[in-house]
């Protein structure tokens, strides 16, 4: 072997070695702070970043050995080994770093790497990393050297050893437990002689796709459930997206008034909440829930006795705790791009099969219990999958020009005909089990879906009628007032007081809902707020019409897409709108320009402005945070850019 052949195999070897070494310092880092921080006693996240980076290091120094190699060929230079290590270790522990903490370095800086000038300032911060990172590694390397002459077997061999007391500390971990609201057992007497209560929400369920409301679609036990139930015909969410809708659900508060509108803003403890109400009133709440929005790191379990996040299924085998390091989702990415067949079995998020097994289940140990059940289904919310499941998927995030129109909506209806199936399962196990002619069920959704009506996919990006028109079933024991149809418009934040009221329990102080079934309820309007991201949007929705409006930069938000297709343009709508639901339910003829209906549209202004003043005011909540296991999921279920 000559010299030259020499030299480029240390250089591998050197760039091998100083990458691995560089992203597992950087894992352990990560690893430690986020089992400290995030109160996560279960250990076994050093293994899990060492084995991980030590993987991707080596993957990594070969690409950067190639490009020293090439680079030196070209400029006729030399460097030295110590030089190459300390340039490989700095460089991944940077890399890996800044995608650690990527998104809490824009909120502490206050701006956007996607931006022109937010790019220049990542290049800063991580030149100035970087040579930090590079005068550390060189320091050690030169230290090691004088002390053992053999530095890289010093530090592979430290690397190996700290593997394996990780391993064993992994191994003797303790399963994770989390701390609920105590439930005392005392309390059962109470609730004795009252129905359970199950709550079932699918995620991004329109109420015009469904059987119960006249659409073209095989959902027989959506239907049969309406036939046993209550039918709420004019149901209107009060936000577009799931973490405002959800908590207006279970504080009985406008989104606004809740403050729970961004992705960063979280449930608080000392918020009066559903679940909490049902406890302590006796019955033992559990939670399940298959949205990542939706979970214990957004304050969601807060009030429930018991609560269960069911994941999906993650292309790459491994520990269940690997996704809550930061690279993660890359490592998927590399060994589906090596291994395509992994894909097959992966899914996004937990689907309605797996969640229904698990409530059963559930209800196999704990039929003695009076109990408040949520049960949060995800299915109808994109990724769509194809049923019976072959591994293929489709986002119409991916398709924002529309061309694939038919067969996203296609999947989309495909998607609430397997809900609905896993919804028969559910109901059959309640009633050979005698529980479903006891029991309080309510059906409904937290949002709608936009299908390309106004140029656009999903939710959260408007107020038009598909992504605030839900479905609401209230199935009463007994069956009482089986196949009644309810006319007035009803909005989420009557929820929780309807529910108390169906069951005795008396209404909390500071909720603004009311109870569906008094004889005086009734609604002028319902008050539209779907805030999301710094974006505001909100109006009023009365039955004959709609009037919203937003900020300067809302559509940003709208016009936002996956990859490099271009958005429809047609999909950007004015700050300002106007409709008459009697003449255009469509909403394609913006009217608020036009002075035949200004008496109209002043009259629902000042409705709203009326409204408002006898709700909780403003709040503004302080940013929480969130892990990378949850901010992945929440960017693949299009919640995050």
């Amino acid at each position: 072997m000559n010299w030259k052949e020499r030299f480029r195999l240390h250089i591998f070897l050197y760039t091998i070695i100083g990458s691995i070494i560089g992203a597992g310092f950087m894992g352990v880092i990560e690893a430690i702070v986020k089992t400290v921080i995030t109160d996560y006693w279960r250990l076994t996240l050093p293994a899990i970043a060492l084995g991980h980076r030590a993987f991707l290091g080596i993957f990594a120094g070969i690409a950067l050995g190639a490009l020293i190699i090439a680079l030196l060929f070209f400029f006729s230079g030399s460097l030295k080994r110590r030089t190459v290590f300390a340039i490989s270790a700095a460089g991944m522990a940077t890399y890996f770093g800044l995608y650690w903490l990527n998104s809490r370095i824009q909120e502490w800086l206050s701006i956007s790497f996607e931006t022109g000038e937010g790019g220049i300032q990542l290049s800063i911060i991580f030149i100035i990393v970087f040579w930090a990172l590079f005068f550390l590694f060189n320091f050690f390397y030169g230290i090691t050297d004088r002390i053992f002459r053999k530095p890289l077997t010093v530090f592979i061999g430290g690397y190996a050893i700290a593997f394996v007391i990780a391993l064993v500390i992994a191994f003797l971990s303790p399963e994770d437990t989390r701390s609920f609201k105590p439930y005392d057992p005392a309390m059962a007497s109470k609730v004795a002689d009252k129905p359970n209560v199950i709550f079932i929400l699918v995620d991004a369920l329109r109420g015009d796709w469904t059987s119960p409301y006249g659409y073209d679609i095989e959902t027989p036990n959506m239907q049969a459930l309406a036939d046993d139930g209550i039918l709420f015909m004019n149901t209107i969410a009060n936000s577009n997206w799931t973490k405002p809708a959800i908590a207006s659900i279970f504080t009985s508060l406008l989104p606004r008034s809740h403050g729970v509108t961004g992705q960063f803003t979280h449930i608080q403890p000392d918020m009066t909440l559903l679940p909490a109400q049902m406890s302590d009133a006796g019955y033992y709440s559990v939670g399940i829930s298959t949205n990542p929005v939706i979970q214990r790191l957004t304050g969601f379990d807060h009030g429930f006795n018991e609560f269960k996040l069911l994941k999906g299924i993650q292309p790459a085998p491994g520990d269940p705790d690997a996704p809550k390091l930061a690279f993660h989702a890359g490592l998927d990415y590399i060994l589906t791009t090596i291994f395509p067949w992994l894909k097959k079995g992966a899914l996004a998020y937990c689907d309605a099969d797996r969640a229904t097994n698990w409530a059963i289940d559930w209800m196999e140990e704990n039929g003695d219990r009076k109990f408040f059940m949520y049960l949060h289904y995800m299915d109808p919310h994109a990724d769509y999958y194809h049923h019976p499941y072959n591994g293929q998927s489709g986002n119409p995030a991916q398709d924002p020009s529309g061309d694939m129109y038919e067969l996203y909506r296609s999947l989309y209806k495909g998607e609430i005909i397997f809900t609905d199936r896993h919804l028969g399962r559910l109901i059959e196990y309640l009633k050979k089990n005698d529980l479903y002619d006891s029991s309080l069920i309510i059906f409904t959704s937290d949002h709608g879906q936009e299908m390309f009506e106004h140029y656009g996919w999903a939710h959260g990006t408007s107020l038009f009628e598909e992504q605030i028109i839900i479905p609401l079933i209230i199935k009463l024991p007994g069956q009482e007032n089986a196949g009644e149809k309810r006319h007035e418009l009803v909005n989420q934040i009557d929820y929780a007081p309807t529910l108390l009221n169906l069951v005795d329990i008396p209404r909390p102080a500071g909720w603004d809902g009311r109870d569906m079934f008094d004889p005086d309820y009734h609604n002028e309007c319902v008050i539209l707020q779907g805030d999301r991201r710094d974006f505001r949007i909100a109006g009023c929705r009365t039955f004959d019409y709609k009037w919203f409006q937003t900020a300067d930069d809302y559509q940003r938000l709208r016009m936002q897409s996956i990859g490099f297709k271009p958005v429809d343009p047609r999909a950007v709508f004015p700050e300002h709108n106007f409709f008459d639901l009697r003449r255009d339910s469509l909403e394609k003829h913006n009217l608020y320009e036009t002075e035949q209906y200004q008496a109209e549209i002043d009259s629902i202004k000042q409705m709203h402005a009326d409204i408002l003043k006898g709700m909780k005011e403003e709040t503004q909540l302080e940013q929480g945070a969130l892990d990378p296991e949850t901010i992945k999921r929440l960017k693949e279920l299009g919640y995050l850019q």
